[in-house]
């Protein structure tokens, strides 16, 4: 049997373990200014705390490309004195022994789920209505379907008849 052993001494049986890499932004510049910690916080604008002063990506816990994509896009329009484009739903995705799982949107507090297609052939998409609208969607061995699903998302669910 295998195991980890955790930092304060406890070991824990396992088959596999999944180990998520990420990044610490270089953000040890910012000491002493009213930018310190452990990001720069920024609003829908990327804007700081600082007048003039934008951040976007990791240092301004982007977390992901397409949230330091969006960051850095609303931080152009702010610089140029324009209103920023509208937030897009977040999402993420991954693959997992062979199929590309997505999440769009935010499922929580959705009462409804709908299920479009084959859970057991892992080739579905879950749709998330809240109040008669579709708050998210999970696709499951679906990658093209992702532009359809981003326009769902926010509009009214209606039943679709399986294909």
């Amino acid at each position: 049997m295998r195991a980890v052993r955790l930092g304060d001494g406890r070991r824990i049986e396992c088959d596999a373990v999944l180990v998520g890499i990420g990044v610490s932004p270089a953000t040890g510049w910012l000491a002493g200014s009213p930018l310190e910690g452990l990001g720069v916080a920024v609003d829908a604008g990327a804007r700081s705390a600082v007048a003039g002063v934008f951040a976007a990506g990791d240092a301004a816990r982007g977390e992901h490309w397409e949230a330091a994509t969006r960051q850095a896009a609303a931080a152009a329009h702010g610089m140029l004195g324009r209103e920023h484009p509208a937030a897009a739903p977040a999402g993420f995705w991954s693959d997992q022994y062979g199929t590309r799982i997505q999440l769009l949107g935010d499922p929580r507090g959705a009462g409804e789920l709908h299920i479009e297609g084959d859970l057991q052939a892992r080739d579905f998409t879950a749709l998330y209505v809240r109040a008669g609208v579709v708050a998210a969607g999970v696709l499951a061995g679906r990658p093209r379907a992702l532009p359809a699903l981003r326009q769902r998302i926010g509009h009214p669910h209606h039943e679709r008849n399986p294909a």
